[in-house]
């Protein structure tokens, strides 16, 4: 279990569904990743291994192990973090491995 910061950049967020209404925002899906635009709290479970980046906005994500603080321009590793919880207005990009 295990949620760190990391130095990447996101990669192009091209060729991803039609929005669905989830959790108060829009989600939209390419195979096993997401990118969703979240209106203060949305969660997610990280069985495996993924990569998380904030596209914009700011909070905490809420994990098992603690809160850590996110904003605009940040990157996550996740690896079996399992139910997860972003909270704060914020859009972000889950790519799965």
């Amino acid at each position: 279990m295990k949620l760190c910061k990391i130095q990447a950049a996101p990669p192009p967020a091209a060729g991803f569904g039609e929005p669905v209404h989830v959790q108060g925002g829009e989600m939209r899906t390419r195979g096993r990743d997401r990118l969703v635009e979240s209106g203060g709290r949305f969660k997610l479970d990280c069985e495996t291994r993924a990569n998380l980046f904030i596209l914009s906005g700011e909070g905490y994500i809420k994990w098992a192990r603690g809160e850590t603080a996110f904003a605009a321009g940040d990157a996550f590793a996740l690896e079996e973090t399992h139910e997860t919880e972003l909270n704060g207005v914020c859009a972000f990009l889950l790519i799965q491995e």
